[in-house]
């Protein structure tokens, strides 16, 4: 009852990969990690002495150079900590602003509210018929009225006794 399996192995060369043979199975030898032609190809290079000395002072870290390094390292570390922080205060002064701004229209809205009842309050011809009828006040007559000229403003302070003989032409 045991069937005999046959393993198909598929063969394919001068792919891309440099030619090498390619098996499709369930038995693939191990692969030659860097093959001959690559191989060959480093082991005629020729560098110039120029090249080995630059290569040569890369490798080498002198202290100074590691200290220089390292104080590179903080001053950029001190640079990111103090950008950080000061992003931090921007975002708490944005914060900061806004909360006023809304109690500033909290305080505006409850004013303005407020205004509104005190003038919706006040009857001026209830006013006006009190100062007549109850005060005895009335209406000024053309002798009672003085101008003046004053030419800084629209606002007059009495600082001193009114003159007799000022203009009563209206």
């Amino acid at each position: 009852m045991s069937e005999k399996r046959d393993v198909i192995r598929y063969e394919r060369i001068g792919r891309q990969d440099g030619g090498h043979r390619v098996i499709y199975s369930n038995a693939v030898p191990v692969a030659d990690p860097v093959p001959e032609h690559i191989r060959r190809r480093r082991e005629f290079k020729v560098v110039s002495p120029q090249i080995e000395r630059n290569r040569k002072r890369a490798r080498n870290m002198t202290p100074l150079y590691l200290v220089g390094l390292m104080l590179c390292i903080g001053f950029i570390a001190l640079l990111a900590h103090k950008h950080i922080q000061l992003n931090s205060e921007i975002v708490q002064v944005k914060h900061d602003i806004m909360t006023k701004e809304a109690e500033y229209q909290k305080l505006k809205t409850a004013n303005d509210e407020e205004y509104a009842r005190i003038m919706g309050a006040v009857d001026l011809e209830a006013i006006k018929r009190t100062a007549m009828d109850e005060l005895g006040m009335h209406y000024p007559d053309n002798s009672q009225i003085i101008e003046f000229e004053n030419d800084d403003s629209d606002y007059v302070r009495q600082f001193q006794d009114i003159p007799t003989q000022a203009s009563s032409d209206r």
